[in-house]
């Protein structure tokens, strides 16, 4: 199993980055952003790209209820 790293905004800027960076060196992610198709077009790439586990979920961190959901995250 590898390691994993979560990281909140991952479908694009620094998030995304951050994301990159550690999905090169082996390490699943786990990511939330607000649309849905953004983190389904994340999943695919850096899946096929790393060969490594992509868990996404719909979120906006700036809603308190919505940023509960981020628990719904499983491997």
């Amino acid at each position: 199993m590898n390691k994993l790293i979560v990281v909140t905004g991952g479908t694009k800027g620094i998030g995304r980055a951050v994301l990159e960076r550690f999905a090169s060196n082996g390490f699943d992610l786990a990511t939330c952003a607000r649309k849905q198709a953004d983190l389904s077009a994340l999943k695919s790439d850096l899946e096929e790209k790393y060969k490594i586990k992509v868990f996404i979920q719909v979120a906006d961190l700036s809603d308190k209820k919505s940023g509960k959901s981020l628990y719904r995250i499983h491997r």
